[in-house]
């Protein structure tokens, strides 16, 4: 059985992007835009293997970093990788600080996150 990668990304290209390549690979992807539905779908018990969530939400009141908060008090053992396109070092620090296991600035290569989903899940 393939295993699960949510992604919780408001830009629907970057999104399907790396859903695609993921699958190219035989990982299962999902694709949520929003940050609620994103911690709703996890409070429904469904457990993936990684999840990325997106800094910067444009549609949601809260942040990847709250949104990944949420997550870990459902389930603490989630693993998740915050991504941002914003310079700022704060965002990295608090990601990690908060609970993820990496911080992924954007633009980057999909053969790295090919290579960091191997290495995570």
């Amino acid at each position: 059985m393939a295993k699960q990668i949510l992604i919780i990304e408001d830009d629907t290209i970057f999104g399907k992007n790396m859903a695609y390549i993921l699958e190219y690979r035989g990982y299962e992807s999902s694709l949520i835009s929003s940050a609620s539905k994103a911690c709703e779908w996890i409070s429904k018990g469904l457990k993936p293997a990684l999840i990325f969530i997106d800094y910067h939400l444009c549609h949601d009141e809260i942040n990847g970093i709250d949104c990944m908060k949420k997550m870990l008090k459902i389930d603490a053992n989630l693993k998740i990788i915050i991504m941002s396109g914003l310079k700022t070092l704060n965002i990295k620090e608090d990601a990690l600080k908060y609970g993820a296991v990496k911080f992924l600035k954007k633009p980057f290569e999909m053969e790295y996150i090919l290579k960091l989903v191997e290495r995570i899940v």
